[in-house]
């Protein structure tokens, strides 16, 4: 069943759909695709009296709708706590939705994974949406493989490492998750933070690849852009930080929308860094509002 999610105070509502995508009245086959598709888990993030919502996609979907794009999401959870939070088009794979416990220390954040949702696969993508120009690859707790890349060689991709980069103990404590270099086909960028490496610049280097920009975000310090062979410093935007959560998804995001714009990975990286500085000057949810002057410079 479609389900409308009710317009909220962003002026936006969801058009949602719980269940396969091939159900024979399936309301997903008539509907127009997105520009920009997100992949991976919706979470419940824990605050003090309750839970926001986040994970990669959340903030992708918003982001993308700030900056004129539609977004669509393939998600696992439970779609009541999904429905009505994100705009444009929402697929969620029924099951309990990702719970994360997030604490800021002076040595960093430190995260635990209390329940996780399904895994997500090919299948559980509409077809109508698989050509979508940009696809966001954002996964938070290895929910799919990163050769699930391959599925979209008519789009530009874009993947955060960071939910392949991740492990977790039996108390849900996560630490870095250091492997050989991940393969994920067919991506034109990776982004990923010093964070998702445990501060290891050895392994954060190892994803350097020719005809692949990637993207070390680096917090209050900017990040660093590996193109051709050469390392391009992005400097941060100085700013009233409110809250980081969410911050390299932003940035992810932003980056897509305009790589696929300029072809240029270094005009894309520093828009992404004036992008992701406005989200931590807010509580991370942008609006079109927020961006429209950044926007317009564009034009």
């Amino acid at each position: 069943m479609l389900l409308r999610g009710r317009t909220n105070a962003a002026g936006w509502g969801t058009d949602c759909i719980a269940g396969g995508a091939s159900s024979r009245h399936n309301p997903l086959r008539s509907m127009a695709g997105p520009e920009v598709l997100a992949l991976g888990h919706a979470a419940r993030d824990l605050v003090p009296g309750g839970w926001t919502l986040g994970g990669g996609v959340a903030f992708a979907a918003r982001t993308a709708y700030a900056l004129g794009r539609m977004p669509a999401v393939v998600t696992s959870g439970d779609v009541r706590d999904l429905t009505g939070q994100l705009p444009g088009l929402l697929k969620v794979k029924p099951a309990v939705t990702t719970i994360f416990e997030n604490r800021e220390t002076p040595t960093g954040r430190r995260q635990r994974l209390l329940a996780r949702a399904a895994e997500l696969d090919l299948e559980d993508i509409p077809r109508a949406w698989r050509d979508a120009p940009i696809v966001l690859l954002a996964p938070i707790c290895q929910e799919f493989a990163p050769a699930l890349a391959a599925a979209f060689p008519r789009s530009l991709v874009v993947a955060c490492l960071q939910g392949w980069l991740r492990q977790w103990d039996a108390q849900g404590n996560i630490s870095p998750r250091l492997t050989p270099p991940l393969t994920v086909p067919g991506a034109r960028a990776l982004t990923a933070s010093w964070e998702d490496f445990g501060g290891e610049e050895v392994a954060a280097a190892a994803y350097c690849q020719p005809a692949v920009a990637f993207v070390l975000t680096r917090g209050r310090a900017g990040a660093t852009l590996f193109w051709e062979g050469e390392a391009h410093a992005i400097p941060a935007v100085p700013v009233d930080e409110r809250s980081p959560t969410g911050a390299g998804d932003v940035f992810a995001t932003a980056l897509a929308i305009r790589l696929a714009e300029s072809n240029d990975p270094l005009a894309a990286a520093h828009f992404a860094s004036q992008v992701a500085a406005r989200a931590v000057a807010t509580d991370g949810w942008l609006t079109r509002a927020d961006l429209a002057d950044l926007r317009q410079e564009q034009r």
